[in-house]
């Protein structure tokens, strides 16, 4: 996968002509938004299961993100310190039934779970001209996910929901923010392109947005 990338980040450079600089003293600013989020996938799945329990066909979900900003001082041609900051958010709610007093009544479900992280990245620069920029990057930091749930079920009280919102969302236990992957940045003028990201951990598997360098 890396020399494809290669392959192709070559190939685009000879392809534009911009005359972005990407050097030591540069700093470069992305805004990004990632696919396949599976913590969100996760969610939505925990709560498709949870809805079928209480008799709902499956819950209403949405999510957003994760999406995400980044920042990068080059210390030498080759290494860049950075931050990276990235949210998501995901909300679900279902019309599930129980029995009270032997009655069949209707009850609302509704929850949420927003998470944020900030990671302190290193970038090794493993290809750069004056339009691609090729890299390696490593980043870890600090996660935090917070998780709500209400009921209109009388059976169950908000303590107990609130436990069982933990439940439903993945990932509540460690707060570790890192991600491991590979980026590239397609410049079209002096100061303004678009990035491209393939790795693991936050920002999701693949992440694309435009790039900025100062």
């Amino acid at each position: 996968m890396k020399k494809l990338l290669l392959v192709f980040a070559m190939f685009v450079g000879t392809t534009f002509s911009a005359s972005a600089q990407v050097q030591q003293g540069s700093i470069l600013v992305d805004a990004y938004y990632g696919f396949t989020n599976i913590p969100g996938a996760l969610y939505n799945s925990n709560w498709d299961f949870e809805a079928e329990y209480w008799g709902a066909t499956e819950a209403n979900t949405s999510g957003l993100g994760p999406i995400g900003i980044r920042a990068e001082y080059l210390a030498t041609d080759k290494l860049g310190l950075g931050i990276d900051f990235a949210l998501n958010t995901n909300s679900a709610s279902f019309v599930g039934t129980d029995y009270v007093n032997g009655e069949e009544i209707s009850f609302d479900t509704e929850g949420s779970s927003t998470k944020w992280g900030a990671m302190i990245t290193l970038n090794y620069h493993a290809f750069t001209n004056e339009v691609i920029d090729f890299y390696i990057m490593g980043g870890a930091g600090y996660k935090n996910r917070t998780s709500t749930l209400t009921t209109t079920n009388p059976n169950y009280t908000d303590e107990q929901f609130n436990d069982q919102a933990i439940g439903l969302t993945p990932e509540t236990s460690i707060p570790l923010a890192a991600r491991l992957g590979l980026g590239l940045r397609i410049f079209f003028t002096e100061n303004i392109g678009a990035n491209v990201g393939l790795g693991f951990g936050q920002g999701g598997i693949l992440n694309a947005g435009l790039s900025f360098a100062f």
